[in-house]
């Protein structure tokens, strides 16, 4: 029973890991803590956590957002991204920032049908319309400004255009800092009085709410005594809600 009682204390420590303890903390959890984790389910569950935890604090910190931020997982690579819907310059867009990984990328996502697909000529009239606002593109001081990639502008279709650089020692008061400085431009963009109403279908969903699911409920977790050794009937909800799902599912 003590081995046991160890367990669930370890168990409880490293959930506790994903929560912010201090803006001086980096973005993402780390590598020393990850790597002690042989269930990739597990690795999953915190990276999903701990961008959810980001997420709630950036929207603390910044309560005026149009949209929330949000966090989630793609391909495996934690994400949290802040876009908001505009209407400036003649057009519908939501503008804003991604963070995956360890790309902090500036977006803009067109709500315009006639630059909006995946053939080679909508990519390249939404590269031109991009060429028009590099301000939609800027980086805030605090993140490096060395464009990274080949391209100069990086696409996911049908209508996201970006660009990004590294940042993989990103901090939290770093990330604050830019998303507030994001967020006072786009205020300006809104402040240069275009007026419109807003396209039906003009909208940016929270990112990846169902390409994550967990399969079983309980997860099994490498936790034996202080080495955290794998033990295959070792099974636990690890968020003790009865469900073993993430927060927010």
């Amino acid at each position: 029973m003590r081995r046991y009682a160890a367990l669930v204390t370890d168990l409880h420590h490293l959930v506790s890991a994903v929560d912010l303890q201090s803006d001086d903390e980096r973005v993402w959890l780390p590598d020393s803590l990850l790597s002690a984790i042989s269930s990739s389910q597990m690795r999953a569950a915190l990276h999903k956590a701990r961008a959810q935890r980001v997420a709630r604090a950036l929207n603390n910190f910044l309560p005026d957002l149009e949209q929330p931020a949000a966090g989630g997982m793609s391909n495996a690579t934690p994400l949290v991204e802040s876009f908001e819907y505009v209407y400036t310059r003649g057009m519908h867009l939501h503008l804003g920032w991604q963070l995956q990984g360890s790309q902090f990328r500036r977006a803009a996502v067109y709500h315009d049908q006639s630059i909006s697909g995946r053939s080679q000529e909508s990519r390249r009239l939404r590269e031109d319309v991009s060429r028009e606002h590099p301000d939609f593109y800027s980086f805030p001081a605090p993140l490096p400004q060395t464009l990274g990639g080949r391209k100069e502008f990086n696409h996911f279709a049908p209508s996201f255009v970006y660009k990004y650089v590294k940042a993989p020692s990103l901090t939290i008061s770093e990330l604050k800092a830019a998303a507030a400085d994001v967020h006072a431009e786009i205020e300006g963009f809104r402040a240069e009085g275009a007026t419109e109403e807003r396209a039906g279908g003009a909208v940016r969903k929270a990112p990846l709410q169902s390409c994550f699911k967990w399969r079983p409920h309980l997860i099994s977790v490498r936790a034996l005594d202080s080495t955290l050794q794998y033990r295959k009937d070792s099974k636990y909800d690890i968020f003790g809600d009865g469900t073993g799902s993430a927060p927010g599912h």
